[in-house]
């Protein structure tokens, strides 16, 4: 998940600075190593050369005008792909009994699929890594099924079966 957003001024007389007294006051405050997009707004309003140097500064960042849209897109591909990286997509087995934890994956996940088996149910959800090892018992170990699009999945070093979002089969 992106934890932090910061949005400079391309048309700034010194952007550089800018970021640099931005990340100085969050490594005051203990904030110095939280994830972040940097975001360059107002390049219809900057020198062209000025945002080339920006861009060669700081290869990730987004450069984008408001004003106009441009890089819009981009900034959402950023946030998402930035949240994507924290995230985990587990196939879980919950037998009914467990409602409790059917109940705590639709508050803390995406459902992607559901399943009502006769033992219990299966679900593939989305959710924040740092979440996931808590459901390790859950873990679908049968054979492949339908919600593992008939794949089965491989076991990361932390005992979760586990695969991108988007990327099938793949271990995280």
């Amino acid at each position: 998940m992106i934890r932090l957003f910061l949005l400079e001024y391309a048309s700034s007389p010194d952007p550089d600075h800018q970021l640099g007294s931005v990340r100085a006051v969050l490594a005051e405050i203990g904030a110095a190593e939280v994830d972040e997009l940097v975001a360059f707004n107002k390049i219809d309003a900057a020198d062209q050369t000025a945002v080339d140097r920006l861009r060669a500064l700081h290869p990730d960042a987004v450069f984008i005008s408001a004003q106009n849209g441009d890089g819009i897109s981009e900034l959402l591909d950023a946030v998402v792909d930035g949240l994507n990286a924290k995230t985990v997509e587990l196939e879980l087995h919950v037998p009914y009994a467990r409602g409790d934890v059917l109940a705590e994956l639709h508050q803390i996940g995406d459902v992607v699929a559901l399943n009502h088996t006769p033992d219990g149910t299966e679900i593939t959800v989305k959710m924040p890594h740092d979440d996931a090892s808590r459901f390790r018992k859950f873990v679908n170990t049968s054979s492949p099924s339908p919600l593992q699009g008939g794949q089965a999945n491989e076991v990361n070093e932390g005992g979760l079966r586990a695969r991108e979002p988007g990327v099938g089969g793949e271990t995280p």
